[in-house]
């Protein structure tokens, strides 16, 4: 036992310690609530959706572990709910959505005081603003990410930053802006040989910054160079961006290049042995340009092409341009372009709308950003207050769980003692069981024959001693069936009667009712016999004192006793005198020795009266 609460006040302490040193607490009205493991169990969920393209499933549990994890208090949890979910929502084209929960993922790592995360959120919020073209937002969002990671290594986030810089900067028309950052993205992944693909997308954004600035032979030239390398041609995707922009690239420098029109249409036919989407929208949109003068109906078709893809990628800033191009050649060909334009100035408010929304999410965060910043502290004050509360209730379980423990240990050590009371009364009441057997043979048996002895010294008549020698006889018969072994088994009834029939004189009347009614076979041999030997008793009492005429034994059965009520009509006896007699005593330690009790009433001419009740 003291193992037993040693081990267990070991186990109670170590959870204390764990749940004082720990931030979650919070009970969630949705779902239920353990610890990181759920939370992880839910990220992970997340993430088989994603890798399946299963975008909305992904957002609906990156909702719950939002809530999960906004129940547990679990910031980083947190900012990784909102992460995926502007992920999610900009694989389907959901910009302002996506902007406004990577906005919410960065404010909470900028509590956090996470610096490099907290810059990978502003890139991917600067390529929504870049995608929707808000080039200046775009640069002004990248810059702020850069501070975050003046002090950071990470060349992902940091290359990944200059290249939006570069591509907004050549949007813009600023195109040594836009090569002097493209240099440091090259540089910056230059260092890390797992980066291959990356630098062949800023290589090729670098072949656009020179065509920009009209140096076609130099773009030409790089992007002829990529075509050979290695990594272009493991990489189909790369392979196809690079053959449609050196494709475009030669029909700017010279118009009536017949190797354009080649490279172009590889570079569509790739990209739809591929299936990429996006990619087949560049090459319609190219291709529409590019048969704008010679073939307008040709271009046409692209143009439509385009558009459709875009509508089935949701994709509203692809959808626009291609409107703009249907429009202009409808109009070369001098059809009606009405329906094109209503839908080409609905999408035209609808990005001025995200782009403004957009803006004013960015410009409201800096503001929150700074109050967020003030109210820190008291944040904080919040918290230890929390955990101080925490604390409090677990140790008041600790003095719920001790209490318990020792309540456990108080009651089964007095179990203990209450069986070794029931072995004492036992014990006792063997002994003077024995006593009594010793009295009998000396008084009784011992009498008899020491009166046969003096019979024979005296030559008394032999008849005389014969019946003195048949009386010792039957007293010590009488004496072997008292404390022979009884017959608890499927006999027991007919035996307990017999005894009862037996100790009775021949001219009293005995009524037993009951005794064939009751289940004796479940009971425990033990009890049978205790009870056999206390009736035994009473019969011996009513025998030797009572001169009853009339005895009654009752047995009755209820849902949780054996009750036994026995009765005489004989002389009865003074409460005084109960308390002494030697064998009602030995009777009663015997129903006590068993969990049962025994009540006598008496009074002297008035019969005798014992009720048992055993417990089942």
């Amino acid at each position: 036992m003291k193992h037993y609460v040693a081990l267990s006040l070991f186990f109670v302490f170590t959870f204390v310690w764990k749940g004082c040193n720990s931030n979650t607490t919070v009970k969630s009205d949705s779902y239920p609530i353990s610890d990181s493991t759920s939370l992880k169990a839910l990220a992970d969920t997340i993430g088989t959706f994603g890798r399946q393209k299963k975008y909305d499933s992904a957002i609906y549990y990156s909702r719950k572990l939002l809530r999960l994890s906004t129940a547990l208090n679990d910031s980083s949890y947190m900012a990784n709910a909102n992460r995926r979910l502007g992920f999610y929502k900009k694989k389907k084209n959901q910009l302002d959505s996506a902007f406004f929960f990577f906005n919410k993922a960065l404010s909470i790592r900028k509590n956090l005081k996470d610096s490099l995360t907290a810059g990978e959120r502003l890139l991917d919020m600067a390529n929504i603003q870049k995608s929707l073209g808000a080039f200046n937002n775009s640069n002004t969002t990248a810059i702020d990410g850069l501070q975050y990671l003046k002090n950071e290594t990470q060349t992902v986030a940091i290359s990944g930053l200059h290249h939006v810089l570069s591509v907004s900067y050549k949007e813009l028309g600023n195109y040594k802006e836009a090569l002097k950052w493209n240099d440091s993205a090259i540089y910056t992944v230059l260092q890390d040989e797992e980066r291959a693909r990356d630098i062949l997308i800023f290589q090729n954004t670098r072949a656009n910054i020179l065509a920009g600035q009209q140096h076609y032979s130099q773009s030409i030239s790089l992007l002829q160079q990529l075509l050979k390398d290695t990594s272009a041609v493991k990489s189909k995707t790369e392979y196809a961006r690079v053959l449609c922009n050196l494709g475009v690239v030669k029909w700017q420098e010279n118009p009536n290049n017949s190797e354009s029109e080649a490279l172009l249409l590889r570079a569509s036919k790739e990209r739809e042995a591929l299936k990429t989407v996006s990619g087949l929208i560049s090459s319609h949109i190219h291709l529409a340009e590019y048969y704008a003068n010679n073939k307008p109906e040709l271009a046409l078709e692209h143009a439509i092409t385009a558009a459709t893809y875009g509508e089935q990628l949701n994709n509203p800033v692809a959808v626009h341009e291609a409107l703009g191009l249907q429009i202009s050649l409808k109009n070369t060909l001098k059809r009606n372009a009405t329906e094109e334009a209503i839908k080409y100035k609905e999408i035209s408010e609808h990005l001025e709308r995200t782009k403004q929304k957009i803006s004013s999410i960015y410009v409201t965060t800096k503001y929150e950003n700074d109050q967020l910043t003030a109210k820190n502290v008291s944040l904080k004050e919040v918290a230890r207050q929390k955990q101080q509360q925490n604390r409090m209730y677990l140790f008041g379980l600790i003095l719920v769980l001790m209490a318990s423990t020792f309540l456990w240990y108080y009651f089964k050590q007095r179990n203990k003692r209450l069986q070794q009371a029931n072995k004492t009364a036992r014990l006792e009441a063997s002994h003077e069981t024995e006593a009594a057997l010793s009295r009998r043979l000396h008084d009784g048996i011992g009498a008899t024959l020491n009166y046969g002895m003096t019979l024979l010294q005296n030559n008394a008549d032999k008849l005389e001693i014969l019946d003195t020698l048949d009386s010792a006889y039957h007293q010590s018969r009488d004496l072997s069936r008292e404390i022979n072994e009884v017959d608890t088994g499927l006999h027991y009834p007919e035996e307990l009667l017999a005894m009862l029939g037996s100790r009775k004189a021949p001219e009293t009347k005995l009524l037993v009712a009951g005794l064939k009614e009751i289940n004796w076979e479940p009971l425990d041999s033990l009890i049978k016999t205790t009870l056999y030997k206390v009736l035994q008793e009473l019969m011996i009492n009513m025998g030797k004192h009572s001169q009853a005429e009339q005895v009654s034994v009752i047995f009755k059965k209820t849902a949780t006793t054996l009750e036994i009520h026995y009765a005489d009509n004989g002389i009865g006896a003074s409460k005084s005198s109960l308390n002494i007699k030697n064998g009602l005593q030995n009777t009663e330690k015997r129903i006590q020795a068993i969990g049962g009790t025994i009540t006598f009433d008496s009074e002297t001419g008035k019969g005798f009266h014992a009720e048992i009740k055993i417990p089942k």
